[in-house]
Parts: structure tokens; C-alpha cells; sequence
């Protein structure tokens, strides 16, 4: 009996063991953002957006997104660190619509809010990277498009 036991437990440890792989193949949403974030010295600049504030915020379709991790500006300014993980790569012009769309009303509340903010808006860095829409606003154009690369 004990035999038994300790033979089903090993084959199954093994199994757990073996499943594991492919998870770890890519980095988190929130890791990139957070390597951005870091890049781009906005750490007391931008905060963290809970998961349904982002859906919100975006209006990704079902099905479209199975990782996302978005930073906002926590001064009342236009910067914004967000990573979105394609579940279907095939969709990504779907994802880049929300984008873009969430770009164009932040766009709109930055020129009547903050007027000096909106050359930022509309210079946002918006690139399918790696199976991930990448969406950074920030003062640093340049600094933006380094880190981003480097992706």
C-alpha cells in the first residue's frame, strides 16, 4: 500500500514538475510596466490602475487581452505606463483601437485641463512589441523610444 502511494505521489510530482514551462516564457505585463516605469524615472510620477478600472478605462473586447498592467498619472498630468498582453496576436488591431481611443479622450480632457499636456497625448508611444501593445506617455519622447526598443 505504502509502495502505491509513494509511486503515484512521485508520478504526479513529476507531471506538477513538467506542466510548468511555459508560463515563465514571457515576462508579465506588469513586469514590463514596471521596467518602464523604472526606465523612464516615473516612479512618483504614475500609480498603479486596479483591473476593473482599466477595463473601464480601455473597453477591451472578451477575449482579446489575458494580461494587462496600466499606470496613470497620479499629478494630474497626461503620463501613462501600459503593457497589454495579446491573447490573439491576430487581434491587436482591436486593442490598438481602445487605445487609441482612451488617447483621444485624454487628449480631449488634457486641452481643456491642462493644455500644456497635450503635445505629450499626442506624441504617445502606441507599438504592438513581442504579442504587446505598448501605450507610454511621458515627458521624454526620446527617453520613451529607448526604453521601448529595448523591449
Amino acid at each position: 500500500m505504502l509502495k502505491k502511494f509513494v509511486s503515484s505521489f512521485l508520478a504526479l510530482m513529476i507531471l506538477v514538475g513538467c506542466s510548468g514551462g511555459s508560463s515563465s516564457s514571457r515576462n508579465s505585463a506588469e513586469s514590463i510596466a514596471q521596467g518602464l516605469i523604472k526606465d523612464l524615472k516615473l516612479e512618483d510620477k504614475v500609480a498603479a490602475t486596479e483591473q476593473r478600472i482599466l477595463q473601464g478605462l480601455m473597453f477591451f473586447p472578451e477575449d482579446t487581452v489575458d494580461d494587462a498592467s496600466l499606470y496613470l498619472s497620479n499629478d494630474k498630468k497626461a503620463d501613462v505606463v501600459g503593457v497589454f498582453h495579446l491573447k490573439d496576436a491576430k487581434r491587436s488591431q482591436e486593442v490598438l483601437d481602445c487605445v487609441e481611443a482612451y488617447r483621444q479622450t485624454l487628449k480631449a480632457q488634457m486641452e481643456s485641463y491642462a493644455p500644456g499636456e497635450t503635445f505629450k497625448v499626442d506624441s504617445a508611444i502606441v507599438e504592438v512589441i513581442n504579442d504587446n501593445v505598448i501605450f507610454v506617455i511621458c515627458d521624454s519622447l526620446e527617453d520613451a523610444r529607448k526604453a521601448v526598443e529595448k523591449l
